[in-house]
């Protein structure tokens, strides 16, 4: 009887997974992301009551409160009340003994999430002690539905699969809360990423004197494989191989310019790597280099730990 009861909410959180996909492409608050969600979360229910822990003849358990008390929670009444109706309708269509019990514990879910939620409207996200006080609140509510029961279906339910219900289902609201916050707080970090590089774009385009980003990527990559060829000493390295300082210089990067003052910036950066170039073939600019060099791009950075190469 647990395991079943386990593998019912094993599969209603492995399907609030989905919700990541529809949070991505559409957003709570457009009518098309809440539609979604409530259809969503309304066949997690539907899914939850067709895999259900089956306790007598027309009597079932499932984990379908849960989905329905979490979604009113999180995303409305729209979402909450499309969800609820779904689940009802196919709690109708099941049929029993007892029908009305489930459909009674599906409207007291999604109200109790629905009031919840006016509860907690100023609460930007929902930390594990109320998700956890949240379920628990529900489930309680929910078993005093199955006083309603037959009277010897309600003494076995009551002596064998109670206190499963209850506890079960109250850590999967818990979990399910935690793995909508994760969710929540990944997209809302993608969007404050998105518009932070929009700014930065805009500054970047509109700036009026030449800019550009040059990448030392290549630099690192030769310098990575000195190290790993048992180079100890780069600075002596480097000093008694003026070519291979040459070549350090030398390497091509990734340039990025604004657009503003484009022809500029090309001349001057390639006027600069050449005399990069050619002084790094002199004996007494190698050392300014080698300074110059450590000062942009530290040793430490490389390979942290590395004295020698500091």
């Amino acid at each position: 009887m647990l395991l079943a009861f386990v593998q019912n909410v094993a599969l209603l959180l492995s399907l609030s997974l989905l919700q990541g996909f529809v949070a991505r492409h559409w957003r709570a608050g457009e009518w098309i992301g809440r539609l979604v969600t409530g259809l969503l979360f309304g066949g997690i229910a539907m899914i939850a009551m067709a895999l259900p822990l089956r306790f007598a003849d027309g009597v079932i358990f499932d984990a379908r409160t849960v989905a329905l008390s979490i979604v009113a929670l999180y995303y409305g009444w729209f979402p909450g009340l499309l969800a609820g109706v779904l689940a009802a309708g196919y709690r109708f269509l099941l049929g029993g003994v007892v029908v009305w019990i489930g459909i009674g514990t599906i409207a007291t879910a999604v109200l109790i999430g629905l009031g919840a939620r006016w509860w907690w409207r100023a609460a930007s996200r929902h930390v594990p002690a109320r998700l956890l006080a949240f379920g628990m609140v529900t489930h309680a509510l929910c078993l005093l539905w199955f006083h309603a029961f037959p009277p010897a279906v309600r003494a076995a339910f009551f002596a064998e699969a109670a206190l499963a219900y209850f506890a079960l289902l109250s850590l999967a609201t818990l979990f399910i809360g935690l793995l909508l916050n994760d969710i929540h707080d990944r997209l809302a970090t993608e969007t404050r990423l998105t518009v932070s590089e929009r700014r930065l774009r805009r500054l970047f385009d509109n700036a009026e004197v030449s800019i550009w980003d040059e990448d030392f990527s290549a630099a690192l990559a030769r310098l990575t494989a000195l190290r790993h060829a048992g180079v100890t000493d780069l600075r002596q390295y480097l000093r008694d191989r003026p070519e291979e300082l040459a070549a350090l210089a030398g390497l091509p990067g990734t340039l990025v310019l604004a657009p503003l003052g484009i022809a500029f910036g090309i001349y001057l950066y390639w006027r600069l790597r050449a005399i990069r170039v050619e002084n790094s073939r002199k004996p007494g600019a190698r050392s300014s280099f080698l300074a110059t060099w450590w000062w942009m791009c530290p040793g430490t950075w490389f390979w942290p730990g590395a004295s020698a190469w500091t």
